[in-house]
């Protein structure tokens, strides 16, 4: 908006400006309330207070997000189905409708780096990280892995679904007859309310059932790598999510994974099918506890099939996006909005380079049946 409006001379002219909605909830948009005295505050910000405040709305709400959806040329964020969320569902709606053919594409991770972190950090046996993740968690002498392992791995926050798992856990020992395990590895801000409720809940399930649940709030989670390794199963409860990086986390591992159908999560994470063996997880799409174990008692039927259960795994391990795929797209699309073609120069060189084999084989090829001719 600054740069449109000339508080930048000319420097940015003929600049292209995409706009990146990563996370555009509503407590996401970086809106400000003022107080009646204060106005529009435009006397600070200094733009046309119609970029900033709608006033449609009910009350004075400055909003940054609004004008960068209107002065940008073209918006984008991280996954298909979170863009038809917010074009759906968004109180942004409108603007976000205004730009054709807005950009979306799904996260991904370094495949590469994270197979190296994960053998040097966890090593490539699956069932020996389960070990080790029983003994140092739940304190097993004696290592049970007929008895299934799911694991949460993220920050302690409303956003993430940490207290449905809570909530759920009790239940899901009851249906197992205590032969499950619930680890949560991750901490939050205990200043936050919710927060405090889960530590409170933790603290009751880990002292009640000490061979079934763990998590401990206070410390910072390092075995990362080993539970995704070593888990039968991820927990990704989350309430919203657009994109999201630890479903890949754990399918590199080879890891299924239990999540709520929302967001970015939609677009990677599907229902495993027993009839066409497709799917790499499992989903609940009511927000509920009941839903949340539902799901995982669908798990406990797979992890107990022998064939099926490892069909699950290779599908998730087949469905890592490679950062180098996003990168692409989303070049694709930079070069689109300039009017620009496109093309890879590692494609470029690897056909010269081809065409350059091509052509000296070809001219051997040529000599020899010259010489051939001289023979004869």
């Amino acid at each position: 908006a600054y740069a449109k409006c000339g508080h930048f001379g000319k420097v940015f002219n003929d600049t292209t400006f995409f706009h990146i909605c990563h996370n555009l909830e509503q407590a996401y948009e970086g809106r400000i309330y003022p107080s009646p005295w204060d106005g529009t505050l435009d006397y600070i910000h200094q733009l046309p207070v119609d970029l900033l405040v709608d006033p449609f709305w009910m009350e004075t709400v400055i909003n940054p997000s609004r004008c960068a959806l209107i002065m940008c040329d073209q918006w984008g964020t991280i996954s298909h189905c979170y863009k038809n969320d917010l074009l759906r569902t968004s109180p942004l709606a409108p603007l976000l409708r205004r730009k054709k053919e807005p950009f979306s594409f799904p996260n991904g991770i370094f495949k590469e780096r994270r197979l190296r972190t994960l053998l040097t950090k966890a090593g490539d046996d699956r069932l020996e990280c389960k070990r080790y993740i029983q003994k140092k968690y739940f304190n097993f002498e004696h290592p049970d892995l007929s008895v299934p392992l799911y694991s949460f791995v993220g920050r302690l926050t409303q956003q993430k679904g940490v207290m449905l798992i809570l909530e759920s856990v009790e239940e899901l020992i009851r249906r197992t007859n205590g032969r499950i395990n619930i680890l949560l590895g991750g901490s939050g801000n205990k200043q936050d309310p919710y927060v405090e409720q889960c530590i409170n809940k933790i603290n009751y399930l880990k002292g009640r059932y000490p061979r079934s649940f763990w998590a401990n709030p206070n410390e910072f989670f390092t075995d990362g790598p080993k539970i995704n390794m070593g888990s039968d199963f991820g927990l990704i409860p989350s309430m919203y999510e657009p994109g999201g990086i630890v479903q890949h986390e754990f399918f590199i591992a080879g890891t299924p994974v239990i999540a709520f159908w929302t967001g970015g999560l939609k677009d990677i994470i599907s229902e495993y099918n027993y009839s066409n063996r497709k799917g790499n997880g499992f989903v609940f799409e009511e927000y509920s506890t009941t839903d949340f174990i539902n799901a995982v008692l669908r798990s406990l039927d797979i992890f107990g099939n022998k064939e099926h259960y490892q069909k699950i795994r290779k599908n998730a391990s087949e469905s890592v996006i490679d950062i180098s795929e996003v990168s692409l797209a989303w070049c694709k699309e930079f070069y689109r909005l300039r009017g620009k073609v496109f093309f890879n120069a590692k494609d470029l060189l690897y056909r010269e380079e081809n065409s350059e084999l091509s052509m000296s084989v070809s001219m051997s090829a040529s000599s020899e049946e010259i010489n051939e001719e001289r023979r004869s």
